[in-house]
């Protein structure tokens, strides 16, 4: 999905990770900020980050679906495949979140 001109730009991507038991207010803003300098690099328009949080899940990931199929966005934006694993196989939540709502999932790291 990419605009007439050939590029992403005003595409909405939401972004998504799963809190860890001990990960600190720095380490969500880390990873915020990846988000915003990922996206923002390759044309996109950042909305709504879902943390999902240890006690809730799958509540972020509930949220999250709902939230791009209202706002019509075009891809989510995570860290590393991992953050998907607490809802079961992450390449499966991948290829799902691509054949059934045709959203791009996008990885601002190459490693987990």
């Amino acid at each position: 999905m990419t605009a007439g001109n050939g590029t992403n730009e005003h595409q909405l991507v939401h972004g998504y990770y799963r809190e860890h038991l001990f990960m600190s207010a720095r380490e969500k803003a880390d990873i915020r900020a990846r988000f915003s300098t990922y996206t923002e690099q390759r044309g996109y328009q950042l909305g709504k980050i879902f943390e999902e949080k240890v006690e809730s899940v799958p509540a972020a990931f509930s949220e999250l679906v709902d939230a791009v199929v209202s706002d019509r966005a075009a891809a989510v934006v995570v860290p590393n495949l991992a953050h998907f694993a607490v809802l079961g196989n992450p390449v499966r939540i991948r290829e799902e979140l691509r054949s059934v709502l045709q959203l791009a999932v996008l990885v601002t790291d190459q490693h987990p």
